[in-house]
């Protein structure tokens, strides 16, 4: 038998399949909630190596990658909804050249900050902390919503440092979205 690795969403969405299948007696609910589980289980990734801006990571395999001017990367997420003709989430690095190595994380995380705040439309910063990425890298992290588009959509930035550059580290996705891709955000993350 295989085993599956369920987080407290699945856990809910079996919840409810199986007081569907009791009360509606369908158990083609509960095959395609443990289907959804599958494929999460067994997503393979791929590698994308970027020597000239100094980072790698692994990504799904299923998820799109476009390299952009200035070593801008963006992986988005497959198409759910084709009528909306937009992806549910992404995530983008942008890789900076710093000028002086002498600007501390916090100074650049409040001027990043200031200018979201300036820039974006119904911007509301929802948190902002310090965290440490793997390899020991110590970042800023703030989760925000804002206008994008028509819509309003959730953010979370991590500004990090490594020697001369500075990388900007942006997840967003449709409200409704946002918590069932984190998972998939933080996997990619630890790769970085």
């Amino acid at each position: 038998m295989k085993s599956y690795n369920i987080d407290n969403f699945q856990l809910i969405l079996i919840i409810l399949s199986v007081s569907l299948i009791l009360i509606l007696g369908n158990t083609g609910i509960i095959n395609e909630a443990f289907a959804i589980f599958e494929s999460k289980a067994d997503q393979s990734f791929i590698t994308y190596d970027n020597s000239k801006m100094r980072f790698s990571l692994m990504y799904p395999s299923n998820w799109q990658m476009e390299e952009h001017f200035n070593g801008f990367v963006t992986i988005t997420a497959p198409i759910e909804d084709y009528t909306q003709n937009r992806f549910p989430a992404g995530l983008g690095i942008f890789p900076l050249k710093l000028e002086s190595q002498n600007i501390s994380l916090t100074a650049l995380k409040n001027v990043h900050l200031k200018n979201l705040t300036s820039n974006l439309k119904e911007f509301q910063l929802l948190g902002s902390n310090q965290i440490i990425l793997p390899g020991n890298y110590p970042a800023q992290q703030m989760v925000f919503t804002a206008l994008d588009g028509d819509e309003i959509r959730k953010s979370m930035q991590i500004i990090v440092k490594n020697q001369d550059r500075v990388y900007l580290i942006t997840y967003k996705a449709d409200l409704n979205k946002y918590d069932s891709y984190l998972q998939t955000i933080q996997k990619i993350l630890e790769t970085l």
